[in-house]
């Protein structure tokens, strides 16, 4: 049997093993096999080979080895790779944050440790374990200002996490939250100076120069403001650079974002860089948000084609063709858990996410297909096995330890084999 050619993957030491059943592994290599990370993590290649003469070993009939592997990570065109997420989760009813957490119990996706409080620093781990885990450098977070509430709480405990996990940080900053008070938005604009701003952490431009996004804006809308607030706020410090949706009738920053606008290439020319985006998918379920009732969001239609990988995978190709020509330091995945636009990279259950299983044929989840797909994409392999650890670490004495049974058991609960267009198992 010809060996499995060795994928791009960062250096480090890992443990090849099979994963598919049936197959004699004990003489060759598998066809079908996955890298992953050794959990230990020897740090160096002489730990590396020490750890395998003590556990390189048959186990049940399939042969696994260590490896000291060096190779290059592939990426996404040498851009950083940024997840949007969102901190406005409180697993608590009736609550500020009540409307956010519905979005949480349907109807399209519920995420698979349950309804969950987004300043847990367990929960933000557990998140930035998973992304890391797929190839993501950081986090950009959607942000509402300094001024309190379970948004403003859980985008410092990511900051703080993001740090721990030595990953980028950033905010997308919700001027509209201001109610248009420019007092209101000094304050936003110095907390952001004196509490991230001065960390080697923050993400930074193609120039070096601090990132900050700004959704829209939609309040303060001329560039002349925007101007004289920073060089007032930032006075003395590293100067940011503001950038906003690229759309072609907000300009008041120096860069532009791509979201769901289509028109972000001809637009992109007029700014002095730009960041990039590439989605899951989208569909929207405002109108059924606190009924959670499937059949009366039945007439929703997703803006982007929902549940096929090739629409993601098409956005990274875009992206790539459009840096070959452009300033784009940064790609932008949206979103981490906004499940009330459906944007959903979190490992959820879902009609959504679905795949036939190439042997039985048999229709069952598979939460981790877009993070599997980017792994894949950035790392230069893929694992099933890491994210589903992941998983397993975090709900271990947890309500949701059992959530292989329940994955296991959703298609004989919900319309699986209704759903159109659904793909084979990874």
């Amino acid at each position: 049997m010809t060996p499995v050619p060795t994928p791009a993957l960062s250096e480090g030491c890992f443990l090849l093993q099979p994963t598919g059943l049936g197959v004699d592994c004990e003489k060759c290599f598998c066809s079908e096999t996955e890298w992953i990370s050794d959990p230990v993590n020897p740090k160096t290649r002489a730990e590396c080979l020490a750890r395998k003469a003590g556990q390189d070993r048959y186990c049940g009939g399939h042969f696994s080895k260590f490896e000291w592997r060096a190779g290059q990570e592939r990426g996404i065109a040498g851009a950083k790779v940024m997840m949007h997420y969102m901190p406005w989760f409180k697993n608590i009813p009736h609550t500020a944050g009540a409307a956010h957490t519905e979005q949480l119990k349907g109807p399209w996706f519920t995420p698979l440790i349950g309804l969950y409080d987004s300043t847990s620093p367990d929960v933000v781990s557990y998140h930035l374990d998973l992304m890391k885990a797929a190839g993501v450098d950081g986090v950009i977070v959607d942000w509402y200002g300094s001024s309190g509430g379970v948004e403003k709480d859980s985008t410092d405990v990511v900051f703080a996490k993001s740090s721990e996990n030595n990953m980028l940080f950033s905010v997308c900053y919700e001027d509209w939250s201001t109610g248009g008070s420019k007092g209101k938005w000094t304050q936003d604009l110095e907390y952001i100076r004196d509490n991230w701003l001065g960390s080697e952490l923050f993400l930074k431009s193609s120039d070096s120069k601090p990132l900050i996004m700004v959704f829209g804006p939609r309040t303060f809308l001329q560039r002349n403001d925007w101007a004289n607030q920073i060089s007032a706020v930032f006075k003395g410090g590293p100067r940011p650079d503001i950038i906003g949706i690229g759309d072609g009738r907000r300009a008041i920053a120096d860069g532009a974002f791509q979201w769901t606008n289509n028109n972000f290439a001809n637009v992109l020319p007029s700014y002095k860089f730009g960041v990039g985006a590439a989605f899951p998918g989208y569909r929207a379920s405002y109108a059924c948000r606190t009924k959670a009732v499937l059949g009366s969001c039945t007439n929703l239609k997703p803006m982007i084609s929902e549940g096929g990988i090739s629409t993601f995978e098409g956005m990274l190709n875009r992206f790539e063709a459009l840096k070959s020509t452009n300033d784009l330091p940064v790609i932008q995945l949206a979103t981490w858990n906004d499940f009330g636009e459906g944007t959903v990279f979190e490992p959820s259950f879902s009609t959504m996410r679905l795949c036939r299983d190439r042997v039985s044929g048999n229709v069952r989840p598979e939460p981790f297909r877009f993070l599997v797909a980017l792994q894949k994409r950035v790392r230069g392999y893929q694992s099933i096995g890491q994210f589903e650890d992941i998983v397993d670490k975090y709900c271990s004495g947890k309500d949701c330890e059992n959530w292989r049974e329940e994955n296991g058991n959703f298609c004989k609960r919900h319309p699986c084999e209704a759903q159109p267009d659904i793909l084979p198992c990874l």
